[in-house]
C-alpha cells in the first residue's frame, strides 16, 4: 500500500507525487538572467557579510572601543537574537506583523 493512500484514509491529504512535482516546476529563466540575478545578490550581500566580518575591528581600531566591552556587547545582543528571534519568526509567519503599522503602508 502506497503511504499517499494510507494517509488519504487516515482523513489527512497527502498528495501525489506527480501533483508535487508539477507544483515545485517554474519559468524557466534564461541563463543571462540567472548571472544576472547572482551579481545582484553579490552587489547586496557582499557590503553586509564584509560589515559583519570587519565590524569589530572598525569599532575597536577606528573609535577607540575597548575589546572587553564590545565582547561583551556582542554576547548580550547575540543572546538578545538567540531568545526573541523564534516568536519573531512565528509571529511573521502568522502575519501577525504586518497588522503593525511600523511594518504596512
Amino acid at each position: 500500500m502506497h503511504m499517499h493512500t494510507a494517509s488519504r484514509r487516515r482523513g489527512s491529504r497527502a498528495s501525489a507525487p506527480e501533483e508535487c512535482e508539477a507544483e515545485t516546476e517554474g519559468p524557466e529563466l534564461s541563463a543571462l538572467l540567472r548571472w544576472s540575478f547572482a551579481a545582484a545578490s553579490i552587489g547586496v550581500w557582499s557590503p553586509v557579510f564584509i560589515f559583519s566580518a570587519l565590524r569589530n575591528t572598525l569599532y575597536v581600531i577606528h573609535f577607540g572601543v575597548g575589546v572587553q566591552p564590545l565582547s561583551i556587547v556582542n554576547i548580550v545582543m547575540g543572546w538578545w537574537n538567540a531568545l526573541n528571534g523564534p516568536f519573531i519568526a512565528r509571529w511573521a509567519d502568522a502575519g501577525v506583523l504586518n497588522r503593525l503599522s511600523l511594518f504596512s503602508p
